[in-house]
């Protein structure tokens, strides 16, 4: 049966999935800005010297892996954030949905 206390949960753990997932999408943006100053560093030392973009990209990642390692490992958190988030905004639609359905059912037997 839909409640008050059910609608209340499934708005609260939507609230929570939206709140970490703004957490986890700024900690991936700050890992990813910590990767991309210290290849900046890098190149404008002169210690990225590959031919093209793609070897110099490749070029940083061994030379930033630890950086390089931490932002991959951010984005997938941000990820699975998201998809969590996403997935406590379908439970709140569900809910929504039985809630007008029951409405509309009282409005029909009344």
């Amino acid at each position: 049966m839909l409640t008050i206390d059910t609608l209340t949960a499934v708005y609260d753990a939507l609230k929570a999935a939206t709140a970490e997932a703004f957490t986890t999408g700024e900690a991936a943006g700050i890992a990813r800005d910590a990767f991309e100053m210290s290849k900046t560093a890098l190149l404008l030392a002169g210690k990225l010297d590959g031919k093209n973009e793609a070897a110099r990209e490749a070029q940083a990642r061994e030379a930033l892996a630890p950086l390089f390692t931490t932002m991959q490992a951010a984005d997938q958190a941000a990820r699975v954030k998201k998809h969590v988030q996403e997935m406590a905004r379908l439970d709140v639609e569900l809910k929504r949905a039985q809630l007008r359905l029951l409405e509309l059912a009282e409005a029909a037997a009344g």
